[in-house]
């Protein structure tokens, strides 16, 4: 029988956690659900684990590769896929047993392209508690538009159809990756249906993740700028500009600025204005009315985003430091600056 649901977990070193993953989806309800395992280069025991699993259930198939990184794991994955629909599950993370099965009957139900949860579980540090996907107020529809700007792109609160991705993929970057891939596939489905709760257990830990300052502050925070390039980019390409913009623009101004106003008060005054200076001067790149923009006049707030109005912005920045006319110098500059602050810690 054709499965119905493939889902992709892909593994990089999370022997830690691994078994209660696929454990949570070996019991999964869904009848018809083939578990697709990428095991991105582990170092760890995580092969042995994923071994252990697919010996014992059929419905499991399993890959090794290189360390291609979490968007390389899930292509593969999606390449290898032969469900009417695609889930993905990270490999720290667990479902309840009728997750995929709420999932895949509500998208067959309404005929969707895409499903997806407002709400669910964390744990934050072994500290669990809810969060929201969509800061919006339950109802019965959303338009696009607001799911684009006011949703997480948390990529496996969802369940997508399979053709969705024959002309999707995840762009090489090692950490926002979501973030194109999420906003495109709203402008690419046709039907979208939101449920409320989640039954999703999502882990945050030091080696899932570099939150806060460690994020902020390492090489791989260049990534949100190639996130939003690739983002633009394809927008342009598949003439959705005119349609999209304003959208397109508030989801630049929340990728760049969140999660950066606790971070950037740690820094030395100096250091403080120079790297804020640079990243707003992405903002004057590539939208000049950016602070203009009706969400962000609005308020935009969700998850991890913390609200940060003009005001304070400007407190935080030197908006008569030099500024940078293209990507390519500014992306360079920023970089530069990460490194600096870096050394200045040792």
């Amino acid at each position: 029988m054709k499965p119905r649901v493939s889902v992709i977990v892909p593994v990089f070193n999370t022997d830690k956690y691994l078994a209660k993953c696929l454990n949570s989806l070996v019991k999964q309800s869904l009848v018809g659900i083939e578990i697709i395992i990428v095991n991105d280069g582990s170092t760890d025991n995580s092969q042995q684990i994923i071994e252990e699993y697919a010996g014992s259930y059929k419905n499991i198939k399993y890959f090794k590769q290189k360390n291609y990184g979490t968007s390389g794991a899930r292509n593969f994955g999606i390449s290898k896929a032969s469900g009417d629909y695609i889930g993905f599950v990270d490999s720290d993370d667990t479902v309840d047993t009728r997750y995929f099965e709420n999932l895949y009957m509500t998208a067959v139900k309404t005929n969707s392209d895409l499903v997806m949860y407002r709400k669910f579980k964390i744990n934050i540090n072994e500290v669990k508690t809810r969060a929201k996907c969509l800061n919006l107020e339950n109802k019965k529809r959303y338009s696009k538009k607001e799911l684009m700007v006011y949703s997480h792109p948390l990529l496996p609160l969802r369940l997508y159809r399979k053709s969705l991705f024959s002309n999707l993929e995840f762009p090489s970057i090692k950490i926002y990756e979501d973030v194109p891939v999420a906003f495109l596939s709203f402008a690419l489905a046709k039907k979208i249906t939101v449920l409320n709760r989640a039954p999703y257990n999502y882990r945050t830990h030091a080696a899932s993740h570099l939150g806060g300052e460690r994020e902020f502050l390492s090489s791989k925070s260049i990534d949100r700028f190639k996130a939003l390039i690739i983002l633009h980019d394809e927008i342009v390409k598949r003439g959705l500009s005119e349609k999209y913009f304003i959208e397109e623009e508030a989801v630049a101004i929340i990728t760049v600025l969140k999660g950066f106003t606790l971070p950037v008060l740690n820094l030395k005054k100096s250091q403080r204005k120079v790297l804020v200076n640079l990243y707003l001067n992405y903002l004057d790149i590539n939208y000049p009315n950016w602070e203009y923009n009706k969400y962000f006049l609005k308020g935009i707030d969700y998850t991890i985003w913390i609200k940060g109005s003009i005001k304070t912005l400007q407190m935080l920045s030197d908006r008569n430091l030099r500024k940078y006319k293209t990507n390519k110098r500014l992306l360079y500059a920023i970089s530069q600056e990460i490194k600096k602050i870096n050394r200045g810690k040792k």
